[in-house]
């Protein structure tokens, strides 16, 4: 069983097609990555704020989990002349439709540790570019709708 909604995502991000996980190719890190990590890579901020639900008899037993998702991505290959494009401009819709609706149940890979209703894209971007770092950061932000 996965500990954190993060895990849950990572797992679900990394696991292969074939145990109902999304395969994108991407390592999944929460809150950070190591040190020198290859890029493209996402890391995930999870209970950013987490909104019960009540139900008619007053009682919170659902929550809303807001997280972030974010994508990293190198901007250019400044060694190249010209510079070649490093980012890919489809890699974060890729992860969105991937979350989009899933109930984060990789097989094989663990379960979330709550029950995971769905998960809804609420926001990609904006794209930030920094260029200075030669990095392109595109935030997702999504709500974990989940059993408390």
């Amino acid at each position: 069983m996965a500990l954190t909604t993060s895990s849950a995502i990572k797992q679900y991000l990394e696991g292969p097609l074939a145990m109902g996980g999304a395969a994108l190719g991407l390592s999944v890190y929460q809150d950070q990555a190591p040190e020198n990590t290859a890029k493209p890579y996402i890391t995930v901020d999870e209970a950013v704020a987490i909104v019960p639900d009540k139900l008619e008899d007053g009682a919170a037993s659902t929550v809303r989990e807001h997280v972030t998702v974010h994508l990293w991505m190198a901007w250019k290959d400044l060694l190249a002349s010209p510079n070649k494009r490093l980012e890919d401009p489809t890699l974060a819709g890729k992860i969105a439709r991937a979350l989009q609706g899933t109930r984060l149940l990789a097989s094989g890979t663990g379960a979330p540790p709550t029950t995971v209703y769905a998960v809804l894209v609420k926001n990609i971007g904006p794209r930030l570019l920094e260029r200075d770092a030669n990095v392109v950061h595109v935030p997702l932000w999504v709500e974990v709708w989940r059993a408390l």
